[in-house]
């Protein structure tokens, strides 16, 4: 456990550090070892919200956060913040209705529903962000290419987009490789509004039940890793999409931070997308997501450079 933090998992368990400094447990690594890691205890590491956060002062700043659901990083006691939806209150609540992980009634009043269209004429004329939060959202977007160019579009010069991305060795996405450049393409020029039969069948084919600390812990069996979707369910989900023009709610596209530099370093040198790298965040132990910080630029050569920046970084966290 490299990413082990001695002094935040004794903050976040006092009795534990209490031990420590008696003398009856040797250190917090060992409690953790014998007994925290099973329990699934807290490492005290900074949330998802602190990461998400870092750096933006949500109390002076104009924010917009994008499907917030039940559990928005910013409260709109806390600031100027926009909660942006594919679709109305009344609607998404109906559609999450029943759902295990989501109280229909917690999920809170969407201010705009950007249904289609570009997002900037869903929005005020002249609006800009100082900063856009999309938290588990990005794997989701249908047309990656086109989806960056509209936050793009009502961000501040000196705004940034945050997101929290769910990496693919933690998630049910394990099995499934990354996503390349020629399919993010092959959304863009059909301009998908909904996701592509290829990505629905890739999606349900490979989705497989992944127990988060056994992945950490590098002990997952792959072939022994439950399947979710049978090949008749697969194609009958890719079929709807084709008949009906269905939004399935699959992810379309896999990351690593490694991958998604890489994608993103040859998006911008193919002028594909205006977004320079400003911030990394790796995934904590036990959670399944990195945040990344991305801010305007129509500098191609200083892009390309960012976020080859990011991916040797990534590379120098998991070589």
């Amino acid at each position: 456990m490299r990413h082990f933090d001695e002094a935040a998992y004794l903050a976040a368990h006092p009795y534990v550090a209490a031990a420590v400094c008696n003398g009856s447990l040797p250190s917090g690594r060992v409690h953790f070892e014998t007994y925290g890691l099973t329990e699934g205890r807290s490492l005290g590491l900074p949330s998802r919200r602190d990461r998400m956060l870092r750096g933006l002062d949500p109390a002076a700043q104009q924010g917009v956060e994008l499907g917030p659901l039940m559990t928005p990083i910013v409260r709109k006691e806390e600031g100027r913040i926009l909660y942006v939806d594919h679709a109305d209150t009344e609607t998404i609540r109906a559609k999450y209705a029943g759902h295990p992980h989501a109280g229909s009634a917690e999920i809170v009043p969407i201010d705009v529903a950007w249904r289609s269209g570009r997002l900037k004429d869903a929005l005020a004329p002249g609006f800009q962000a100082d900063y856009v939060l999309a938290s588990h959202v990005i794997e989701h977007v249908p047309d990656l290419v086109t989806w960056l160019a509209d936050i793009r579009d009502i961000l501040s010069p000196y705004g940034q987009l945050r997101l929290a991305v769910p990496d693919r060795r933690y998630t049910f996405d394990f099995l499934r490789r990354e996503t390349e450049l020629h399919e993010i393409l092959d959304a863009y020029v059909q301009r998908a509004t909904v996701p592509t039969p290829h990505v629905v069948l890739d999606h349900c084919l490979n989705f497989r039940t992944v127990e988060l600390v056994q992945a950490w812990c590098s002990t997952l069996n792959p072939a022994a890793l439950p399947r979710v979707f049978s090949v008749a369910d697969a194609i009958a989900q890719a079929r709807e999409v084709i008949t009906q023009g269905s939004y399935l709610d699959v992810h379309c596209w896999v990351f690593t931070p490694r991958s998604f530099a890489l994608l993103m370093e040859q998006a911008t040198a193919a002028g594909l997308v205006h977004f320079a790298f400003v911030d990394l965040q790796p995934p904590m132990p036990f959670d399944n997501d990195f945040v990344v910080g991305l801010r305007p630029s129509a500098d191609v050569p200083a892009m390309v450079a960012s976020w080859r920046q990011m991916r040797e970084r990534a590379e120098q966290l998991d070589p």
